[in-house]
């Protein structure tokens, strides 16, 4: 009779499915697997299952194991031979016989030029696979050789399979899997190899660089040998960028013209925090004094004629390119998603050439004293202050791209700010990473002088001094100072009343500073006495430009080059719409240089007009964003992408595009589109219940959209999804990477429910969330208390913007968390603007409370701000445990003050998701954190990340209905993602969540992002 093994626990027999699982069956059939058709004596058997046991014993229990084995395969499977047993088995009949099969059969074709027939045969040689060799038994003894054996055989197939998929020209499909795969054999150099070579051909030749660095460090550090050859001789090819290495998957170089519209594009990564890709329609400039113009094409440096606006040259360059700086006839960009420079020759003369940077990652680049100079920084991955950043500026050659010899300065600290550069009064001006900055000599490359506490975002020389513009910290605005040539303070600093300065420059004796957020642009005359001025050209100002007097600002929201001209009386303003991104700009007597950022090789383009693919308005949503395949369904994100939000939401939808590229814009057999669409009043910038009702009217009557990512707040939610549930084919589901509200998918317990009740009024579920419930923070806080072995505790309310909401409400469920948990509430919950005050503390002295739980928001003058001063004045060690509602810590401290210090804060958002997420997540955070110019990526972007792979995966199992997607999405599970390993319960909630503990520090009050000190995993909300 023939039989194969399927896997650790079954066999066929007759091609019949026959479980084995009893006492020590399992082993007994691996051991006679290795041993096929040879004999195998009774005393080996004894020997591998149970060693030294009595041997009348064995000997009966290994009697009954083989007969049960024998009627699970059948008469004649098993023979008694003198001394033993032998397992029959035929030529073919094994897994491991059609593996080897295949895998000699795949490499004879790769070998032969027919790589689609090699990948084919090698795919289903490796699905033959269904977990470890021998699973059951893999540290027994006998088996560990075998199980080593087979590994390595895998492994090969592995290898094959990668080696035929960039023979088909693959190159970029690969790099996702062969990053994973390099990562699980991260001793093992042909995985690294192969990743090598598909990031070389991808256009990602610094990725491909540094690939071969890791490498090369771990063996080092473990081995302490150096790579192979193979490895070695490929690095040397992508150095010089060897025509061997064969074709790579980017487009060719764009000759300069005149005029040429681009595809619509939209980055995967930006320069700042908040580029605005995401809005990628024009949007026509506020102002009536604007042109429209020819788009510059995305990657790729746009020339305008300063006097005209007019578009006279555009030179395609690397990846999201976001700085250019110029001297004479050639230009240089610094492109964030290739970590590569372009050498753009102005008059046309020579090909622009692109190279990647020697290490790290490129922040900035200047160019002074014939040099080019860049800024890159490099994150710890391991060991103490893990997810820190250092930072280096390297002195590179303007014509080669090579670093000069011995030319890298080691900036001082560790932190993760911005690393600006400028050049004056001689001296390379830099700021670092943990807020200082320091004045290099560019001939020795030594720093010589550090301003402290300086905290720079932006730097600019002029009138002379440096002016540096500083970050916001707690209670202190950004501002702008100046530092005199000996490097000391000159002056007190300006304070802005603005929310961020992200650039600066100096022009008609008065310093100019944007705010990225706000889009204003601040004029600042330095005085004495000091004079603020500002002028909005919108949202994104990404660079400040001088020219003869004249400034030049881009705006990547509203896709714009604004030309800012200061007369006597007043700003004359005139707005140039270019469409896309622009981010960077510099001026040369050939013009205006703008950078323009797309999407890279194999990026997302604009749906074409007249393809009939249904799409939703361009008046509150973007352009469809597309793959290669015309676009079958339809992917849409609702957030509140204002100027107000745009610091948090716009990286969340440039972390879904990333996630989207990665899969091609395709999910199983369909393609994908998307859009990003505002749910924003314009009124306030905020979301409102009205727009958030008209954006799910669109979503429904749409029919190609399949599912939608969002909402930003949980009361916008509350609001679409009554309208999602009954969309026709529906329900229409939404993906939340954000939403907390308790009432979003379950009831209170002991409520009525209002909430659940509006959001599900047919009740079939349209909602699932990559994000903790507040009821699961709840639980957080009452688990602190317990492991603080807290018994009594009082429960403090006052979510004063959701008093409409009931079942929004953190405090609503701390009792019955508490209570589960075995403490006590013996004060609450209660408003403590609903009673006197006095009489409150006293009573909570009198119940011998031992805690305080709070759920409420940060603003002063909250009674609950007097009851916790005058418990803590009686014992200031009293622990006090609170919601995220008091995050930053920053906020906390202000609110309470010296009371404050010490008090624990339940964060069911990330502060810095490089350090709190898994390991799959921190990798995530590395890569995408490469495209935002060493800025930290923080709170929701990866939950945004995490919630698009969810409905790509449930789309692609799914038949293409809306009510499929959905019905997919509840039963998806996911392992080792961005945020961990989980799946959905019923009601769309994750079956394991997580919640950090923060400490608010009196002494450090101002240390962001807050240090997540504890870990809550696995929770689960209260029961109803």
């Amino acid at each position: 009779m023939e039989y194969r093994v399927l896997g650790p626990i079954e066999v066929a027999a007759g091609g019949t499915l026959v479980p084995v699982t009893a006492g020590k069956q399992r082993e007994l059939l691996a051991l006679l697997l290795i041993n096929a058709n040879s004999p195998v004596s009774s005393d080996v058997l004894i020997d591998g299952l149970w060693g030294e046991r009595p041997p009348a014993t064995v000997a009966k229990n290994l009697h009954v194991l083989v007969s049960q084995l024998r009627k699970a395969l059948g008469e004649g499977a098993i023979a008694t031979v003198p001394g033993g047993y032998q397992l029959a088995v035929a030529d073919g009949a094994t897994d491991v016989e059609r593996y080897e099969t295949l895998l000699e059969r795949g490499r004879r074709e790769l070998a032969d030029g027919r790589p689609r027939e090699a990948q084919r045969t090698l795919e289903d040689a490796l699905a033959l696979w269904r977990g470890r060799a021998f699973e059951d038994v893999v540290y027994e003894d006998f088996a560990r050789a075998e199980v080593e054996r087979l590994e390595e055989r895998r492994l090969i197939g592995v290898e094959e399979r990668f080696e035929a998929v960039l023979a088909n020209g693959r190159h970029a499909d690969a790099v996702p899997d062969l990053e994973r795969f390099a990562s699980e054999q991260p001793l093992r150099e042909r995985p690294a190899e192969l990743l090598m070579l598909a990031l070389y051909r991808s256009g990602r030749q610094a990725e491909a660089l540094a690939a071969y660095d890791r490498v090369r460090r771990r063996l080092s550090d473990e081995l302490g040998i150096e790579p192979g050859q193979a490895i070695r001789e490929l690095h040397e090819q992508i150095l010089r960028q060897d025509p061997a290495l064969g074709a790579t998957d980017r487009r060719p170089a764009m000759r300069p013209t005149p005029r040429r519209r681009g595809r619509l594009l939209l980055i995967a990564g930006a320069a700042l925090v908040i580029l605005a890709a995401v809005l990628a329609a024009v949007v026509a400039a506020r102002s009536s004094d604007s042109q429209a113009l020819p788009q510059i094409s995305p990657d790729a440096v746009g020339v305008l004629d300063p006097g005209t606006g007019k578009l006279v040259a555009q030179y395609a360059v690397g990846p999201t390119p976001t700085q250019v700086v110029t001297a004479g006839d050639v230009a240089w960009s610094l492109n964030a998603d290739g970590s590569t420079i372009s050498r753009i020759d102005l008059t046309g003369a020579t090909p622009t050439s692109t190279r990647g940077v020697p290490t790290g990652a490129p922040v900035s680049i200047l160019y002074a004293r014939n040099r080019l100079w860049v800024a890159v920084v490099h994150r710890k991955l391991s060991g103490p202050l893990i997810g820190s950043l250092t930072a280096q500026v390297i002195r590179m050659d303007p014509d080669t791209l090579t670093a000069d010899r011995g030319s890298i300065v080691n900036l001082p600290g560790l932190g993760g700010g911005d690393v600006p550069m400028t050049y004056g009064m001689g001296k390379l001006w830099a700021g670092t990473v943990d807020g200082e900055v320091v004045r290099i000599d560019p001939d020795s490359l030594q720093y010589q002088v550090q301003v402290s506490q300086a905290y720079a975002t932006a730097l600019a020389t002029g009138l002379g001094k440096v002016w540096v513009t500083t970050a916001a910290t707690g209670r202190t605005p950004p501002s702008v100072r100046a530092v005199d040539p000996d490097a000391k303070w000159g002056g007190k600093p300006i304070p802005v009343a603005t929310p961020a300065l992200d650039s600066v420059a100096v022009a008609q004796d008065a310093v100019w500073a944007a705010d990225p957020t706000t889009g204003n642009v601040w004029k600042i005359n330095p005085g004495p006495p000091t004079q603020l001025t500002s002028v909005h050209i919108g949202g994104g100002v990404f660079a400040l430009a001088v020219h003869h007097g004249t400034l030049w600002a881009t705006s990547g929201v509203n896709g714009t080059v604004t030309r800012i001209t200061p007369t006597p009386d007043a700003v004359r303003l005139r707005r140039y719409v270019i469409g896309n991104t622009p981010a960077g700009v510099a001026v040369s007597s050939h013009g205006v240089l703008v950078t323009v950022s797309g999407g890279g090789g194999g990026a997302p383009v604009a749906s074409k007009a007249g393809s009939g693919f249904a799409s939703l308005s361009a008046s509150k949503c973007g352009a469809v964003l597309q793959g290669i395949r015309p676009p079958e369904k339809l992917i849409v994100s609702d957030l509140p992408t204002s100027e107000q939000n745009a610091a948090n939401t716009l990286p969340m939808v440039q972390a879904m595009i990333a996630e989207l590229r990665k899969h091609d814009f395709t999910a199983g057999r369909f393609a994908l589109g998307f859009q990003s669409c505002n749910d924003a009043d314009p009124s306030n910038g905020d979301w409102s219940g009205p727009a958030c009702v008209a954006n799910a009217d669109s979503y429904a009557a749409t029919s190609t959209v399949v599912g939608v990512i969002g909402t930003y707040n949980s009361g916008c939610a509350l609001a679409e999804l009554p309208v999602l549930e009954t969309a026709p084919g529906g329900p229409l589901p939404l993906v939340s990477p954000t939403n907390a509200a308790i009432g979003l998918t379950h009831p209170l317990k002991g409520k009525a429910g209002t909430d659940y009740r509006l959001a599900h009024p047919n009740g079939k579920p349209a909602m699932v969330r990559v994000y903790p419930g507040d009821d699961v923070q709840a639980v957080a806080e009452v688990e602190m208390a317990r492991r603080l072995g807290l018994k009594r505790v009082a429960v403090l309310v006052d979510h004063s913007h959701y008093a409409g909401y009931p079942d929004f409400e953190i405090g609503s469920v701390l009792p019955d968390a508490a209570q589960q948990r075995g403490i006590a509430v013996v004060v609450g919950p209660v408003w403590p603007g609903q009673h006197n005050v006095t009489k409150l503390v006293d009573q909570m002295i009198r119940a011998h409370v031992d805690g305080i739980l709070l759920a409420g928001d940060t603003y002063k003058g909250s009674p609950m701000v007097h009851v916790v001063r005058a418990l803590r004045r009686s014992d200031p060690k009293l622990p006090v445990i609170a919601d995220d509602g008091f995050l930053p810590s920053s906020n906390a401290l202000y609110m309470f003050g010296k009371a404050g210090d010490g008090m624990y804060i339940t964060s069911g958002y990330l502060t810095d998701p490089a350090v709190e997420l898994p390991a799959a997540g921190a990798q995530w955070v590395r890569k995408f954190s490469a495209t935002q110019q060493g800025r930290i990526v923080t709170t929701y972007t990866p939950n945004a990340a995490q919630a698009t792979d969810v409905l790509i995966s449930a789309i692609a199992h799914s038949d293409g209905t809306r009510a499929s997607v959905m019905s997919e999405l509840l039963r998806t599970r996911v392992y080792n993602g961005i945020l961990g390993s989980f799946g959905f319960d019923q009601n769309g909630d994750m079956t394991s969540q997580e919640i950090g503990i923060i400490r608010a520090d009196y002494n450090r009050p101002w240390r962001l992002p807050d240090h997540v000190e504890t870990d809550l995993r696995g929770l689960r909300g209260v029961t109803f």
